[in-house]
């Protein structure tokens, strides 16, 4: 089974000036980083399609960051690890009101690993390993179907800064998303058996029993 890795796409950022009021941009990769300069890259590799993580598992791996720009203090980069689940309404559910049906996409869970904080980063390239823990909670596992249901996980890196220093304008930029397979933990019973072993020594010369024991399997 072979895995592709996501493609970089541009960046966007939302910009908040003194007075609160908020924009959003869409800026070319290069204006920050180098093309797939921001990438999110899990120890497994090329392995993680075949790779299955659970309630308190721990996903390892690495983000690639190319700077072109040095970014001033205060910087932080984070990996969020999230769940979403997506339902569509059934026939029966569709009500006159709402004739149609429509997706509805509510988060499971969202666990933050902070790499960098309060700091600056200077134009090079940069490698940040870290480790990320599942909640210890059984969730529903990883699954689309042709409805448009879904459960998914994923990991992605992002990196806050404040672009203009003298006057404040906070931008945010994300890696592409890393999806991950996930599967609950089943309980499950093994039906035990009795089981009754026994032991003799018997005298060679005489050739009576000497010792019998006999050893009940625990229940």
């Amino acid at each position: 089974m072979s895995f592709d890795w996501p493609v970089l796409r541009p960046l966007r950022f939302v910009a908040k000036s003194r007075l609160g009021d908020t924009h959003t941009t869409t800026t070319k990769a290069s204006s920050y980083i180098s093309s797939r300069g921001f990438m999110l890259q899990p120890a497994a590799g090329r392995r993680l399609a075949r790779s299955h993580y659970g309630p308190g598992t721990i996903f390892q791996g690495q983000v690639s960051l190319h700077l072109l720009k040095a970014i001033p203090s205060p910087c932080q980069l984070r990996i969020v690890l999230t769940c979403h689940q997506t339902i569509t309404p059934t026939q029966d559910n569709l009500t006159a009101s709402s004739p149609t049906s429509s997706k509805s996409t509510t988060p499971l869970f969202k666990v933050e690993h902070i790499l960098v904080d309060n700091e600056a980063l200077a134009a090079k390239r940069h490698l940040f390993h870290f480790s990320i823990k599942f909640p210890m909670c059984n969730f529903a596992p990883s699954f689309k179907d042709e409805n448009g249901r879904s459960v998914v996980y994923s990991a992605k890196a992002l990196l806050t800064f404040e672009t203009q220093p003298t006057k404040p304008c906070k931008a945010e930029l994300s890696s592409p998303e890393l999806e991950i397979s996930y599967l609950p933990l089943v309980p499950a019973s093994i039906p035990r058996s009795e089981v009754v072993e026994n032991a003799q020594m018997v005298d060679p010369t005489t050739n009576q029993v000497n010792i019998s024991a006999t050893v009940d399997s625990p229940q």
